[in-house]
């Protein structure tokens, strides 16, 4: 009876599963997932070109997603193109629970893969999050004027009790995810998600190239973020009475 029982209940898992793999792989769900993949590379380059654009001394600055969502939105056809920006966050969001949720990727249930999928689920609130801030940008308000700025972020958790542990605990999380993205650039561990099968050989060691390169970069931007969650915008000190610290 035990026996019978716990195949039925293997079975039934079995079925989930497959029924998951083909949920995951509906025409709909593909899309979305890519057209966020093309909005998540817009906003890391538009990200990059201002870095690039201070470190050559020709303007630019530093800044997070939400002052990208920011500067998208003040080029031409800027709002209609918000409009794009939301579909692709709300799709990568939505690709984020599915990998978490269903693992049509395969990570499987044992600590690695638990692991890698927690990060999944962290990534789709992530990149959910970031949909109010570029709801801001299309009724003309700044995107970091509310919560989901970086520096204000930091503010609002200094203002806490154990302020100072919250704070770090995002730096923390960030030099964590820094430090994934490398570790996936030296070892090329994506390709294990592309078709490469369906590849030439210059296609698949051109994909290797641009992946290690995409990593390491944003293993940088990363890193950055980690900076950017650890310094206040105002001044402060750990052991300063609550009510010197500027509102």
């Amino acid at each position: 009876m035990t026996t019978t029982s716990s195949q039925q209940l293997k079975s039934a898992g079995k079925k989930a599963g497959h029924d998951a793999q083909r949920a995951a792989r509906k025409p709909w769900v593909i899309l979305l997932a890519r057209l966020g993949y093309v909005v998540r590379g817009l906003i890391y380059i538009v990200i990059g070109v201002l870095a690039l654009q201070l470190a050559t001394g020709s303007g630019g600055e530093t800044t997070d997603a939400t002052g990208a969502l920011d500067v998208i939105a003040q080029q031409p056809f800027g709002k209609v193109l918000m409009f794009v920006v939301i579909a692709g966050l709300i799709g990568y969001a939505l690709w984020g629970f599915v990998r978490a949720l269903l693992d049509p990727l395969g990570r499987g249930t044992d600590a690695k893969g638990l692991a890698a999928r927690a990060g999944y689920l962290l990534s789709g609130i992530s990149y959910a999050a970031l949909v109010f801030p570029a709801l801001r940008v299309i009724q003309s308000k700044p995107a970091g004027a509310g919560a989901g700025g970086q520096q204000g972020i930091v503010a609002k958790l200094l203002d806490q009790p154990a302020g100072v542990w919250l704070v770090a605990g995002f730096g923390i999380f960030w030099i964590v995810s820094a430090l994934a993205q490398w570790q996936q650039a030296y070892t090329a561990n994506f390709m294990r998600d592309l078709k490469t099968g369906q590849m030439s050989a210059d296609e698949e060691k051109l994909a290797e190239r641009l992946g290690r390169v995409g990593h390491a970069a944003r293993g940088a931007v990363y890193a950055s973020s980690a900076g950017s969650h650890s310094r206040p915008q105002r001044p402060w000190t750990p052991f300063a009475p609550r009510a010197s610290v500027a509102p």
